[in-house]
């Protein structure tokens, strides 16, 4: 096998969920070089760090590899068949005896492997969650492009609300298990929590010098702009046709269809949450919003609506943490990156003595 991993381009969008990662991948996938992927959870739900650097038998990287092939084609949430693709992998699957074969060894050759199909030499992974790996990606792949989404906390807030919804709005790849998550998962303190470990990370993330910071709303505001800026960074060549996406997995039932970018699509959550919901957000996301130029807007909680929300809480985040056990092979690592990582309070304690 002639690929060396740490030599080869590729890109990953992160971020918080929620946040336009799909539709920066769906512009980029029209480049002519690019290949946008479906989200391959690749760290957490396949392999993590804390088992590097684990070597993998050859039978062992091609189950790896046809297990990404089903991922990317049968989709997350489908009833996967990985044994389908196992002779597909095996058919390319030939590492050389000097190659230290791993699990990221595995998952960037199937990248690049999945984007030759299509005559695509720059894989584009978009799963938000890699916002947590962002010093493993480089590491394992030092010429990697890393692009950062930051979005309003509020309207991430309000996308979170009603994601359960997608499939009642015609998304029928959603099964019904993975409404009922969606439900669970959805709570203002823990949304608003996740946001600013999500901001935590970029804080530290954009001072590297492979990592893009890209605002949703300024991509909305001035989309042909931001993908040129983007394609600078990428060093791939902007084409207009690049815009021409189509409007899709959006949670609110009022964004339009058709094709391009969908420029309304900020701003919605005066009118969709409720008082107590952007109350909430604000008072968790202050310091940070702050520091990404979002501004506070001045609101009184309705007394009732705050009460239920405290008390609807704590069921919410057992429920939630109970429906997300299966996902990661770690998942108390998984909470760890998120919320009680040493690198988190590094960043805090920054951030604090910036402000002071």
């Amino acid at each position: 096998m002639d690929f060396k991993a740490n030599t080869t381009s590729a890109i990953f969008i992160t971020g918080n969920s929620r946040t336009g990662t799909s539709m920066v991948s769906k512009i980029l996938g029209n480049n002519e070089l690019i290949y946008g992927f479906k989200e391959l959870h690749f760290f957490e739900q396949l392999w993590y760090p804390e088992k590097n650097p684990d070597r993998l038998t050859k039978e062992q990287g091609i189950k790896l590899f046809a297990e990404l092939i089903s991922l990317q084609r049968q989709g997350s949430y489908a009833d996967r068949t990985p044994e389908k693709f196992y002779e597909e992998a095996g058919n390319y699957f030939h590492p050389n005896d000097n190659d230290a074969v791993t699990a990221p060894f595995v998952f960037m050759n199937y990248l690049l492997y999945e984007s030759s199909l299509y005559n695509k030499q720059i894989p584009c992974e978009q799963t938000p969650r890699n916002l947590f790996f962002i010093d493993e990606i480089l590491s394992l792949w030092p010429n990697a492009k890393i692009v950062c989404m930051m979005r309003d906390p509020r309207d991430v807030l309000l996308s979170q609300k009603y994601k359960w919804k997608l499939r009642s709005m015609g998304y029928k790849g959603m099964p019904i298990k993975e409404v009922i998550r969606a439900w669970f998962n959805y709570h203002p303190v823990t949304t608003s929590k996740l946001w600013n470990s999500c901001a935590e990370q970029i804080i530290n993330a954009i001072t590297k010098k492979n990592v893009y910071l890209l605002r949703f709303e300024e991509l909305l505001k001035n989309p042909e702009q931001k993908i040129k800026e983007l394609c600078e960074f990428l060093n791939v060549e902007f084409d207009q046709s690049m815009l021409l996406i189509p409007r899709v997995g959006s949670s609110l039932p009022h964004d339009q269809k058709g094709l391009g970018i969908d420029q309304n699509r900020t701003g919605h959550f005066l009118k969709e949450l409720t008082s107590a919901e952007i109350y909430l957000c604000q008072k968790i996301t202050v310091r940070y919003m702050k520091k990404f130029d979002y501004d506070i807007i001045p609101i009184r909680p309705n007394f009732f609506t705050l009460i239920v929300s405290w008390i609807s809480f704590p069921i919410k985040l057992f429920f939630a943490l109970l429906l997300n056990i299966s996902r990661s092979k770690n998942f108390l690592n998984s909470i760890s990156r998120r919320f009680f990582s040493k690198k988190r309070y590094e960043t805090l304690k920054a951030y604090n003595e910036l402000e002071n």
